[in-house]
């Protein structure tokens, strides 16, 4: 029995493939996990599979090590990224379904991205002999008509000429801007609609994509942290992110204070530089070159308190406007002589107690029935029973209820448990702290609120997992926090950065816990309400002993300080050799200017920035995806493990940079350089353009109880004076219509919507971003409701039943009159665009 292999793009395709097509029953099977369908049509055996999106993805096949050799080809995704696993059965399934095949059809989507994925999978799974044996099944909606119709109009080949298109595409941007991007599980420090938030950049990317790769502007709402050319940190808006397959291995660069950031070999970070800030490829720093990172992130603006009702609502709870509670409480206390659910207030405060409550439960909490909170200090489990009545038995809330404390008999330790199922969901969801003491993480409220409450969460985090370490000898000391999440590790020093303190991040056995350690007499200054109360008056006298002696500083040679300084007679002491902190910096500027040395271009350096050094570089395995974002006007953003300035790249500006002999803002691209020339000549053309001021004079009247305006014969004038005695001649007359001509317009219906215009009409209508529309529109298409959407075609197929798809409209009575007119004409045609 003849053999046909037909690829699709997802399960949920082939599913609907197999139903359309089958002319007995459908056998659906699985092969290491891949699920297939099988049945018989015209005598064949039939077999439906599917891809995952793309199986393959393009990689280099020359290792990275001295001089840069590009040769890229296909490969199976989860070889290059052991995050894609979840593909390799459907590889696998593939090339043994395959196997034999007298015909194979390519049924995935009909646009660029479809005929790539379905030419991939015939020629390097099936076998380069299938591609001349291959058929196209064109279809533009899911249904079972044109699913049968497209099979039985097959198309002699493949796409040839999208096909191409598409790989020229992929090869394009893999040679443009892939190789230039960041890792997806770096943090990025983000601003949605004012609020604050750290996240990884791979799951805030992937959200505006739905497959693929490239390019995608975003809404305004999203901002992202930068520095400006003076140095000043602001969170400037995101005009795109950009998704790239990985080129293969990455870079992981380690920073003096455990900073971290793995990026692209050709990725540029920003590094000092005679005085001057600059780009530079992270495949060309070594250990010892300085790096930009953030000195002090800007404050947010502060919540006074949460209005829960809103999420409440979202997540089913009940609301009345004064509480928030279990949706199984919403009518009284349940069973009888059961206990009353816990509840929250519909607007909750922001008080310390709720910041020192949240930094008590990241250090030692964990869920159950409700929020369990462990401490084995009096003085501190008196204060989260505190904090937890003023929390959640202040104002009436929660009479019936009250906090239970066990004491465990072994070491003394309590177990403070409160809140019930509220208040899992409160901490988990709304504050985003997951379970786990290796998942836990900062809550993003924090960030978000005065200094004096951020201390306040710090006080809870530092009384749970912190601890102080003394030198009795030397009266140096620091504070500590250990942690075995990474994760809260790096947004702590986030945090503490927003705050003005530098921070160290130690990680210890391979990762397995870490150490954020501040140490500074000036980060130890703002922080000793930190400070245990038996050695706070030794770290007083610590910090106020005169001498410091910061572990990040800013290196004299690098900034060209040492330089200028020699220049009026003032030699680098000793103390200076590796550099001098901030404070001191901004003093030796002082010093140049009163000798009358411009020190505009040292300013940069004394703002927001800090320079640590490189202590490690090395090789490390890619994501499957590499992300980059386009932040507007400085082309920079924070990221990473702890925080590192990232350059947002583009393979020419160090080709500028070289040119100006300065560092010159650029973008470039395949659509946006054409365009440029367009825009140029436009703008030349506005330019050219001399402005003459005119008159022109209307004459407003009514006819027949319609307001009508009159224009002059004249319709301007360029005569001021000319015009004016045009009015008075005219000014108190009697006008006399000469004439009414009446004319009939033709108004066409409007034509097919293409993705573009489909989106534009949404978020004119409904508000609805981009990403939105297209998601609700592949739901649509999956269900078989619309045609493909996904296109900028604005033809109807020639196989389209016009007539079939009004009758069915037919059924909806705000059409019916309108269906039975169109019914009654004796043909049909459909209004078309231009674009195919």
């Amino acid at each position: 029995m003849a053999k046909t292999f037909i690829i699709c793009e997802k399960p949920s395709t082939a599913a609907k493939i197999a139903a359309a097509l089958a002319e007995e029953k459908i056998a659906k099977k699985e092969l290491n996990g891949a699920p297939y369908y099988e049945f018989k049509r015209d005598g064949k055996q039939v077999i439906v599979s599917s891809a995952l999106g793309h199986l393959l993805t393009l990689k280099n096949l020359h290792p990275m090590k001295e001089y840069p050799v590009y040769d890229v080809d296909w490969m199976p995704t989860y070889k290059v990224d052991k995050k894609a696993a979840r593909t390799k059965p459907f590889v696998e399934a593939i090339q043994e379904l395959s196997k034999g095949a007298d015909e194979f059809i390519s049924a995935t989507d009909y646009d660029t991205e479809g005929a790539v994925i379905g030419y991939n999978v015939l020629k390097f799974l099936c076998g380069e002999d299938s591609i001349e044996r291959a058929k196209r099944m064109k279809f533009s909606a899911l249904t079972t008509q044109d699913l049968r119709q497209a099979y039985d109009n097959l198309l002699p080949k493949l796409d040839f000429e999208l096909v191409d298109s598409g790989i020229a595409r992929h090869v394009l941007d893999w040679y443009w801007g892939m190789n230039l991007s960041v890792h997806s599980d770096e943090d990025l420090v983000l601003r949605e609609d004012g609020i604050i938030k750290i996240v990884k950049i791979g799951e805030f990317v992937d959200q505006f994509f739905e497959r693929g790769e490239g390019e995608i502007k975003v809404p305004s709402k999203f901002g992202a942290l930068c520095f400006s050319p003076s140095g000043k940190l602001e969170f400037n808006p995101i005009k795109a992110v950009i998704r790239h397959a990985s080129p293969g291995k990455m870079i992981g660069i380690t920073l003096q204070g455990g900073r971290k950031i793995r990026v692209t070999k050709s990725h540029s970070l920003f590094t000092l530089k005679r005085g001057r800030i600059e780009p530079v490829q992270a495949g060309s720093l070594e250990i010892g070159s300085y790096l930009v990172a953030p000195g002090k992130m800007p404050p947010s603006h502060s919540f006074t308190d949460i209005n829960l009702e809103r999420w409440g609502r979202e997540k089913g709870l009940y609301v009345d406007g004064k509480v928030v509670r279990p949706s199984s409480a919403s009518r009284g206390q349940g069973r009888k002589g059961s206990k009353p659910s816990w509840e929250l207030p519909a607007r909750l405060p922001i008080i310390p107690e709720l910041m020192r409550l949240l930094g008590y439960f990241c250090s030692e909490g964990s869920y159950g029935t409700g929020i369990f909170i462990s401490n084995s200090n009096q003085k501190t489990v008196e204060d989260i029973i505190h904090c937890a009545n003023r929390v959640f038995l202040s104002g009436g809330l929660n009479k019936k209820r009250r906090i239970t404390v066990h004491t465990d008999k072994r070491d003394g330790s309590k177990d403070i448990i409160f809140g019930g199922k509220i208040s899992v969901l409160a901490f988990q969801e709304f504050f985003q702290v997951p379970a786990g003491a290796g998942n836990k993480r900062i809550p993003w409220i924090v960030f978000n609120v005065p200094y004096e409450l951020q201390l306040e969460f710090l006080k809870g985090l530092f009384a749970g997992d912190g601890s102080l370490s003394y030198n009795q000898t030397t009266g140096e000391c620091a504070l500590y926090l250990s942690t075995k999440s990474k994760r809260l590790a790096s947004e702590l020093a986030y945090l503490l950065t927003q705050i003005g303190v530098t921070p160290a991040i130690i990680p210890c056995k391979g990762e397995r816990f870490f150490h954020v350690s501040i140490a500074s007499k000036a980060s130890l200054r703002k922080l000793l309400d930190l400070v245990p109360a038996n050695y706070r008056e030794r770290v007083v006298r610590h910090v106020n002993d005169g001498r410091e002696s910061p572990k990040i500083v800013i290196p004299l040679q690098e900034s060209a300080l040492g330089e200028a300084l020699e220049s009026i007679g003032i030699h680098h002491e000793t103390r200076w050799k590796k550099g001098v902190n901030g404070e001191y910096f901004k003093r030796l500027l002082t010093k140049l200017s009163k000798k009358g040395i411009n020190t505009e271009r040292f300013l940069p350096l004394v703002n927001n920035l800090i320079f640590p050094r490189i202590t490690r570089v090395e090789e490390i395995p890619p994501s499957q995806y590499v992300y980059d974002i386009s932040v507007e006007g400085y082309e920079n953003f924070v990221c990473g493990f702890g925080g590192v300035c990232a350059h947002n790249s583009r393979a020419m500006s160090a080709a500028v940079e070289s040119a100006y002999q300065r560092f010159a803002k650029l973008s470039a691209g395949r659509v946006q350089t054409p365009t440029l020339k367009v825009l140029v000549e436009r703008e030349r053309e506005i330019k050219a353009f001399k402005p003459e001021p005119f008159w022109v004079i209307s004459l407003l009247f009514e006819l027949e109880g319609q307001e009508v305006v009159a224009e002059h014969a004249t319709p301007r004038f360029f005569d001021k004076k000319e015009a004016e005695n045009v009015r008075d001649v005219c000014k108190d007359k009697k006008a006399k219509v000469s004439a009414i001509q009446t004319r009939q317009y033709q108004l066409r219906p409007p034509i097919p919507f293409n993705l573009g215009t489909l989106q534009a009409e949404a978020y004119r209508c409904f508000g609805y971003t981009p990403m939105r529309t297209q998601q609700i529109a592949q739901q649509l298409y999956d269900a078989a409701y619309i045609s493909y959407p996904r296109t900028s075609n604005q033809k109807f197929p020639p196989t389209i039943d016009l007539a079939a798809i009004l009758k069915q409209l037919r059924g909806i009575s705000t059409y019916k009159n309108l269906v039975d007119a169109l019914l009654e004409q004796p043909w049909l045609t459909p209004t078309e665009g231009t674009k195919t």
